[in-house]
């Protein structure tokens, strides 16, 4: 299992692996550190994805679009992401029940909003 910088804790480098997982079926996402050191999942260099861990726990951040948004928020546990927000994005702790199918769809929508179409028909 890699090293990563701001990545340690033994729960947050397995929600890192389950979320690697549904990234690897999508064409041309790439995972870098950011300068914050989040590990950040773009396609073409758009995020999609952020994720960190700090002294306050492991966080992840999705983009979405602002109904979805809105939507994830209202049935939670989903929080609007800081500093981000306004872009649609939204966060959930390590705290959070984890539903790993929503996060695949929200990431799958994602993706589908902000990969090249060329990208996007290789899915089908």
């Amino acid at each position: 299992m890699p090293v990563h910088k701001h990545i340690t804790s033994k729960k947050a480098l397995q929600i890192l692996e389950r979320i690697k997982k549904i990234c690897a079926r999508l064409p041309g996402i790439e995972q870098v550190t950011d300068g914050h050191g989040h590990e950040t999942f773009k396609v073409k260099n758009k995020s999609i994805i952020m994720m960190g861990e700090n002294e306050n726990g492991f966080g992840i951040s999705l983009k979405a679009d602002l109904n979805m948004q809105a939507a994830l928020i209202e049935k939670g546990p989903y929080t609007r992401a800081r500093y981000i927000g306004q872009h649609g994005w939204v966060s959930l702790t390590a705290n959070d029940k984890l539903d790993y199918k929503e996060i695949e769809m929200i990431i799958v929508e994602a993706y589908r909003a902000n990969a090249p179409k060329k990208l996007v028909k290789q899915l089908e």
